[in-house]
């Protein structure tokens, strides 16, 4: 590898770079800037990263995998630095600082329509600032729960895809703002309560 730090090694050196996985992780990001995912080959990879097609299959089932563990390394990550505070504004100010530093491999993502990643650990992260205890609810609610969850997991996943492709020209305060107004509002409903803690009319079969 040439002695130069890219914007995506420097993400990886900062919260793990601990073996070749972050490596392979880090060069495939870069080779992302100027080739599309689908035709970067693992040869291609190893090449560029300086080590041999045994030693990525030794961490890799294929190249696919690779986004997953990039998953596990980004959710760790957002663990480290998430604030003690788990309000629902702090949770999302934080998501979306932490999204707009690592903006150049979300725009790969986005480029590639590799959103998967992000849908990932996003539903990890909208668990631990809105815990299913601390909603509250009958039990005969947790259905709508869990629907709840992947729902809106996957609609901050859009805003971050169209906040992307518009420059990311919102600031990430404003961006938390619109989510927890849409999050809080979504699971007082999926409880049976209006955002102020009222119960609700009942929903239309």
């Amino acid at each position: 590898m040439n002695g130069s730090v890219t914007s995506s090694q420097r993400f990886f050196q900062q919260y793990t770079m601990q073996d070749s996985v972050d490596y392979f992780l880090s060069t495939l990001f870069e080779l992302m800037k100027t080739r599309p995912y689908r035709d970067i080959t693992v040869s291609e990879l190893c090449h560029a990263v300086g080590l041999s097609r045994n030693t990525f299959y030794k961490y890799f089932k294929n190249k696919d995998s690779l986004l997953d563990r990039f998953s596990e390394r980004v959710w760790a990550a957002f663990q480290e630095t998430m604030p003690p505070s788990r309000s629902l504004n702090s949770g999302f100010l934080h998501y979306f600082e932490f999204c707009y530093s690592l903006k150049e491999m979300v725009e790969a993502l986005v480029r590639n329509d590799l959103l998967q990643p992000l849908t990932q650990w996003n539903e990890r992260f909208i668990r631990c600032i809105r815990p299913a205890e601390d909603v509250g609810g009958a039990e005969s609610d947790q259905a709508s729960l869990g629907m709840m969850y992947h729902f809106i997991s996957s609609g901050c996943v859009r805003l971050v895809e169209d906040w992307c492709r518009g420059g990311f020209a919102e600031t990430p305060a404003h961006m938390a703002r619109l989510a927890t107004c849409v999050v809080e509002g979504g699971f007082a409903h999926a409880c049976g309560l209006e955002p102020d803690g009222k119960a609700a009319a009942s929903l239309p079969a």
